[in-house]
Parts: C-alpha cells; sequence; structure tokens
C-alpha cells in the first residue's frame, strides 16, 4: 500500500491497497510482527509454520494479513458501539449503554466486520467524525483557547482520516461544515466583520489541516495528490463503469440502467435487515421527530425559549450531527439515482445512527407508556412480535 504510483480504479477487487491506511495501520503492524515472529522460530522454513500460517507470502491477499486485519475490523466495530453510547446519552436517552451493545451485536454490521476491511472502519470514522463537530459546536469556550483549538486539530485529523478512506468523504465534510456553521450563526444577533474574517480563517486553516491529515493517510497518493484525488472521486461517484458483476435484488439482477432505483434497492436492504425491535423504535421515533416538527417554526420566530436548547443554536448538535449522517450521503444518492452494489456494504455508516435513533424512539415510547396502563400489554406485543 506504499507503493507511489498511480492506481488501477478499474479493478475494484485488487484494489484494495488505494484506500487510506491509517485505519489499516494497526493491522500492517500486527501482521510484520507476527511476520518476524514467524521467521525467528523458522527463519529456515524447515517447521512449515509459513504453510499452516500463511505469513509468509508476498502477496497480501494470501498473506495472512486479512486474517490479522479483521480482528481490527471487529475492533471498530466496539468503537462505535462506544461511540454510539455517547451519542445516546447527549440526546437524553436512558440506559444509552443499550444503545451500544445494539450496535454492535446488530448482525449486518457484525457480518460485514468479519469480512470487510474499509467499510466498517468508514462507519466507524464518520461516526466519530459526527460526534466530534457536534462537540465542538456545543463547546462555549473561545476559539482562541487551548483547549479549543486542540478540539479543532482533532476533528480535522479524523476529518482528513474520512476522506483517506473514501474520497467522497470530501463532500461529507464540506457539506457538514457549511451547515455547522449556519447552524452556529443563527444564534448570533448580529455578525461583525472581525467574527466573519476570524470564521474564515479558521475555516482556511482547517481545510489545510484537514488536506494534510488526508495526504499523510493515503501514501499512495504522494506522487501526484490531484490526480490521485480527481481520479478517485470520478471512480466513487460512477462506480457502475468498474463493477462488472451482477448487482442482486431480491433474487433480481441489477444494473445501472433504467431499471435502477436506489431508494428502493437501498430502503428493502436497510429495513430487511433491521431487527424488528429497531424498526418499531424507529416508528415510535417518527412520531416523536413529528411532533417537534410543529414546534420548528416556534423556534425560528422566537416564542420558545433559545435557552432550552443549552447551546442557543436553531438545532441541538448531536440531532444536527446524527441527522446529517443519515440524510446527506443518501439524499445525494436519491437525487442522482446513484448506483451502489453489494447489499449494504456502502451503507454501513447508516446502522449505527439508525439504531440509535431506534433506540430513542423506544425510550419515547417507554416515556409514555409508563404514565398508562398500557405498558404492560405493549412489553408483552413488543416480545411477542420480537420471538
Amino acid at each position: 500500500s506504499l507503493l507511489l504510483r498511480s492506481p488501477d480504479f478499474t479493478d475494484i477487487h485488487a484494489n484494495l491497497e488505494y484506500y487510506g491506511i491509517a485505519l489499516r495501520l494497526p493491522a500492517y503492524i500486527a501482521w510484520a510482527c507476527l511476520t518476524l515472529l514467524r521467521r525467528a522460530l523458522d527463519p529456515l522454513g524447515n517447521l512449515g509454520i509459513a504453510e499452516h500460517s500463511k505469513l509468509g507470502l508476498p502477496d497480501a491477499f494470501t498473506s495472512g494479513f486479512f486474517e490479522v486485519s479483521h480482528i481490527f475490523s471487529t475492533a471498530y466495530l466496539i468503537v462505535t458501539g462506544y461511540i454510539a453510547i455517547l451519542f445516546s446519552r447527549k440526546l437524553g436517552i436512558k440506559k444509552a449503554q443499550a444503545s451500544g451493545v445494539a450496535v454492535d451485536l446488530l448482525p449486518t454490521l457484525l457480518g460485514f466486520s468479519i469480512i470487510s476491511v474499509k467499510d466498517t472502519a468508514f462507519a466507524a470514522a464518520y461516526f466519530l467524525y459526527s460526534l466530534s463537530l457536534a462537540r465542538i459546536q456545543e463547546s462555549e469556550r473561545p476559539e482562541s483557547s487551548k483547549r479549543q483549538r486542540k478540539q479543532l486539530l482533532i476533528h480535522y485529523l479524523i476529518a482528513g482520516l474520512l476522506i483517506s478512506i473514501y474520497t467522497t468523504g470530501v463532500a461529507v465534510v464540506i457539506v457538514t461544515q457549511a451547515t455547522f456553521l449556519t447552524n452556529k450563526a443563527g444564534r448570533l444577533q448580529s455578525v461583525s466583520k472581525r467574527k466573519v474574517l476570524a470564521g474564515l480563517r479558521s475555516a482556511l486553516n482547517g481545510s489545510i489541516l484537514c488536506a494534510i491529515a488526508w495526504l499523510i493517510f493515503t501514501p499512495q497518493a504522494w506522487s501526484n495528490p490531484l490526480n490521485f484525488a480527481t481520479s478517485s472521486l470520478s471512480f466513487t461517484l460512477d462506480a457502475s463503469k468498474a463493477w462488472g458483476g451482477c448487482t442482486t435484488l431480491l433474487g433480481t439482477c441489477m444494473r445501472n440502467d433504467k431499471n435502477w432505483n436506489f431508494l428502493h434497492y437501498a430502503s428493502t436492504w436497510i429495513f430487511s435487515q433491521l431487527p424488528l425491535l429497531l424498526l418499531i423504535g424507529l416508528f415510535f421515533s417518527a412520531i416523536a421527530a413529528t411532533k417537534r416538527a410543529f414546534d420548528f417554526s416556534n423556534r425560528l420566530t422566537g416564542q420558545r425559549e433559545r435557552s432550552a436548547n443549552k447551546g442557543g443554536f436553531f438545532f441541538k448538535p448531536y440531532q444536527l450531527a446524527i441527522t446529517l449522517q443519515l440524510s446527506l450521503i443518501p439524499a445525494g444518492l436519491i437525487l442522482t439515482n446513484g448506483f451502489i452494489f453489494d447489499s449494504t456494504r456502502h451503507l454501513l455508516f447508516l446502522f449505527p445512527p439508525l439504531t440509535v435513533i431506534a433506540c430513542w424512539g423506544l425510550n419515547k415510547a417507554h416515556k409514555v407508556l409508563t404514565q398508562s396502563f398500557l405498558l404492560l400489554p405493549a412489553t408483552i406485543a413488543t416480545l411477542g412480535l420480537c420471538l
């Protein structure tokens, strides 16, 4: 993966080394240590350790690297579960640990963490990026404070990491940063020229840090960063040209043609792979969200006290972050009728926020039911549906 040459973006099956290496770096180190250990124990190859462990062959695809890397992919899933707990606490969900457990035990995420070395990592990095973005806006510390500068530095490093894994992450970073800046400006009575210049300077510095982080995490782009970025982005936006296989939905082969419908394909896979209890939670969360939507105009007109929003923003940072992660990329794919393949592999990043939102809905429903005689019947009905 350290080869300084331009990748062949049409060879998607042998192209894993052309994704960012940051989240696979621990696996590379572990693989190297195991290789050195094997050579130390069996320097002449007489014991046959290389044949049994597959740690002595030059090709990474058969050398044992992926057996080691999947251990770390599963570790990233555990980290994603912990991020879900942090989000749940900020959203006021009781028993927030249940959200983390639900994420870690979600069959789709657990299964792909065993077979995919980058998609689970992208889901973890995206969720971490969303958390970091919300934390920055939640903070009331002045931007010149030492802690705030450190927080911003870490955030832009995470942003560079996100873009390194998938180049389309650059669109995610640009849109989310702009949205949060707008959200922050919504609470200001007036915006002075000094604040505008400070904001532009901060955005410029952040963009430079993000670009540097991306380049560090993507050594294969060192020879020609601009060409690598444009080629990778072009390939990602129109991957159908490189996909020679068959995208299957309910036994039907689908390709990027007149019969392709992204919304139908994605929704079918997502909702068929979510457990029934989480689907029930999403139903309750939709009801609660609809109720809040009716209050939206009141917040905009100032009829509701902004201080109840803790930060004084139009939208609470953590709610906004998780909403953007759920809607941004799917909205773009819906508008362009974009092409994806391999079931939900390219949509794994949706499952952690979906799980948290489902737990939020279940929490809201529990609060309502505990105040009525319907708690016991609802509990029995839910358990019956989940059996």
